[in-house]
């Protein structure tokens, strides 16, 4: 299990992974940012409008996954025809204001050893982006890296944030006609 702590970087809200036994909330130094990290690792940032007379609603920002989550499992790639193990990284923003949100996504997949080439889009109220590796023969267990970084419109506090996740990890091998398989 993992939650985040929260600290203020350059005006911005940064999470990092610490482990931690149940779920938690936080509140970033200068008040401004909600952010909720469930005991799973599951997060939710939230940004308000600045001026608390504001007609504009919050922004939220999730993981469009399974249960929230921004990575789904790693699998056997189909685009690379089931030689790669990818998993994909997707964060949805709502609320009004969010489709001027600006939202980057960096992952690449690492099996331990090796890591792969990072991938990177940006999308505005949300991305998604997948990295891959290519299967050994050797069984090896592969997890996605990612960072994301989020720039909210301007009157919005914070006016970012970033976070570091870490997809689950799933074992697979290079199996007959070299098509990733779990072992």
């Amino acid at each position: 299990m993992t939650c985040a702590s929260v600290s203020l970087v350059a005006g911005a809200a940064l999470l990092t992974a610490a482990p931690a036994l149940a779920a938690e909330s936080y509140v970033t130094e200068d008040g401004t940012a909600r952010i909720t990290v469930d005991a799973e690792g599951d997060f939710t940032i939230v940004a308000s409008p600045a001026a608390p007379s504001s007609r504009a609603g919050e922004i939220v920002c999730t993981g469009a996954f399974r249960n929230r989550k921004p990575y789904d499992h790693p699998h056997a790639g189909h685009s690379s025809d089931r030689k790669k193990v990818n998993a994909h990284l997707s964060i949805k923003c709502t609320g009004p204001g969010a489709g001027a949100t600006v939202v980057t996504l960096t992952s690449r997949m690492s099996d331990g050893r090796r890591i792969g080439k990072a991938s990177t889009k940006t999308g505005r109220g949300g991305a998604r982006v997948g990295g891959d590796l290519v299967c050994l023969k050797q069984k090896r267990t592969y997890q996605a890296l990612g960072t994301i970084s989020i720039k909210f419109p301007p009157r919005y506090t914070p006016p970012a944030a970033s976070r570091t996740v870490k997809s689950p990890s799933k074992p697979f091998k290079q199996g007959k006609k070299k098509l990733c398989v779990k072992p």
